[in-house]
C-alpha cells in the first residue's frame, strides 16, 4: 500500500460508498472505504489548572472507579481513556457517576468511604 503525503482535497462518495480520494495535488486514490485517526485534543485546560495529574498523551490519569489524585474530582470518557468510543465514555462516564452517588450518599448518612 502507498503512502501519500499530499492532504487530502476530497473525498468522492455515492450512496454512503467511498469512490476515492482526491489529493490537493491532483492525485486521485480509488478506494471503497477509508480508516482513519483523528487528532484529538483536550477540550479543557480545568483539570491541570487544579492539579489532576495529566499523562503524556494529555489524559486525566484516573483510578478504576475515575477519581482523579485531586480529592473530590472525577474524570471520565475521553478525557480519560484513550479508547474514544462513544459507547466507552458513556459507560465510564456512568460508572463515575455512580461512585459519585454513592459517596454523596455515603457522606450525607455520616459515613466515610
Amino acid at each position: 500500500m502507498p503512502l501519500f503525503d499530499s492532504p487530502i482535497r476530497h473525498i468522492d462518495s455515492s450512496d454512503g460508498i467511498v469512490r476515492q480520494v482526491v489529493l490537493e495535488d491532483g492525485t486521485t486514490v480509488p478506494c471503497r472505504g477509508i480508516f482513519f485517526k483523528p487528532e484529538l485534543v483536550t477540550g479543557s485546560d480545568l483539570p491541570r489548572a487544579i492539579g489532576c495529574q495529566i499523562t503524556e498523551t494529555g489524559a486525566v490519569v484516573v483510578d478504576e472507579f475515575g477519581k482523579t489524585n485531586v480529592p473530590g474530582v472525577y474524570s471520565a470518557g475521553d478525557a480519560a481513556s484513550r479508547l474514544h468510543q462513544a459507547i466507552a465514555a458513556a459507560s465510564l462516564g456512568s460508572f463515575a457517576a455512580a461512585v459519585i452517588n454513592n459517596e454523596l450518599n455515603a457522606e450525607a448518612w455520616g459515613r466515610n468511604g
